[in-house]
């Protein structure tokens, strides 16, 4: 008889709990709810809410006795499992591509053409798993990373409904992983949050959006304090002959112009880290550090 058992953490988490529900509601035995405070929304409070609706038995991260289930499922997931037997974790990666940490935010940086989602079996090696399902994402760029995690999102239920529907069936097909493909993406903190003006302006546009919301974004020191670039925009180069990366070039309606090390970029939105109220530009001889 199947039964199923999830650990849930972000937005995919809830998409996957919400949809799944539909077609498994009475094989689904528990859910561990996660939590993660480096993001703006972790859908932890979302997830519970859905759970105490449906009444479906949650569980917080640190309790340990959980029901028996045939097959579990780690979506959004970051912390180790101890029970993984029977547990297929979902990768924000092409796998091999990128074991590790916040996958796409790497892929995105980097400007892959493609994005996806890998199923694998646990095992105690990191991220080693046999493959048992992957989709692919295309790319085009610019783009904000809340839009690619709302197509991935979608993948991740397909995935987890494809492979619940194979299980029923016994038909799970496993894949070794060619370990001569694989990469990997190390954890992030506040620092590497830290825009860097000496970077061309095309690669500062995609940092911004590659770490926005639901991260806290892309931050800079602007008058002693920190303050997050929530949007901006390329604009077109000037042949500036003492090139300063961080100085304001000039002020249009309000957004100032940033000198990069290599083009310009137009700071369209940006709030102060503490109080998140926007910051309005009006002096032009100020430098972003």
């Amino acid at each position: 008889m199947l039964t199923i058992g999830l650990y849930l953490l972000g937005q995919k988490g809830l998409n996957v709990l919400e949809n799944l529900y539909i077609k498994y509601s009475n094989e689904i035995l528990f859910v561990v709810v996660g939590k993660d405070e480096n993001v703006q929304s972790d859908y932890s409070k979302e997830i519970i809410e859905f759970c105490n609706n449906n009444r479906l038995k949650y569980y917080k991260r640190d309790e340990i006795n959980l029901p028996f289930t045939t097959i579990q499922f780690a979506i959004g997931w970051k912390w180790l499992i101890p029970d993984s037997q029977n547990l297929i974790v979902l990768h924000d990666s092409l796998l091999p591509k990128y074991r590790g940490y916040n996958p796409l935010v790497t892929a995105l940086l980097n400007g892959d053409e493609e994005v996806g989602v890998t199923a694998i079996k646990a095992n105690k090696e990191y991220d080693r798993g046999n493959i048992v399902g992957q989709i692919k994402l295309k790319i085009n760029y610019p783009i904000k990373i809340k839009y690619v995690i709302d197509e991935i999102s979608d993948l991740y239920t397909e995935l987890v409904l494809t492979i619940t529907s194979k299980y029923i069936e016994s038909d799970i097909k496993e894949v070794i992983q060619n370990e001569s493909e694989a990469s990997y993406s190390i954890w992030r903190d506040e620092d590497d949050f830290i825009i860097d003006w000496n970077n061309e302006s095309t690669f500062i546009h995609r940092f911004i959006n590659s770490v926005g919301y639901p991260y806290k974004g892309a931050k800079t020191k602007f008058e002693n304090r920190f303050i997050r670039i929530l949007d901006s925009e390329i604009m077109t180069d000037l042949n500036i002959v003492n090139r300063t990366p961080g100085k304001i070039f000039s002020i249009e309606d309000g957004l100032p112009i940033i000198i990069c090390g290599q083009g310009l970029l137009k700071i369209i939105s940006a709030v102060d880290e503490d109080s998140k109220q926007s910051i309005l530009f009006k002096k032009l001889r100020m430098k972003f550090i």
